[in-house]
């Protein structure tokens, strides 16, 4: 559990502070696997709304830079 969670964080902030344009798409898609897989590890689990808002508000976050990029 605690991989995971560090996984998508680390992924969301690679994508986040990505410089090069060349490497920005492959982050935000990287990004976007790990929370997803996060999502489905929580769906088996009781957790509160606010780790579901988290993943929610850094997947659009990553749309914004997704919409941004090129």
């Amino acid at each position: 559990m605690i991989e995971q969670l560090q996984d998508w964080i680390e992924k969301y902030r690679a994508a986040l502070l990505e410089t090069r344009p060349d490497k920005l798409s492959e982050r935000i898609q990287e990004a976007s696997m790990a929370i997803k897989v996060r999502e489905r590890e929580l769906q088996t689990k009781t957790v509160n709304a606010a780790d579901w808002q988290v993943l929610e508000d850094a997947r659009n976050t990553l749309n914004v830079l997704r919409r941004n990029d090129g």
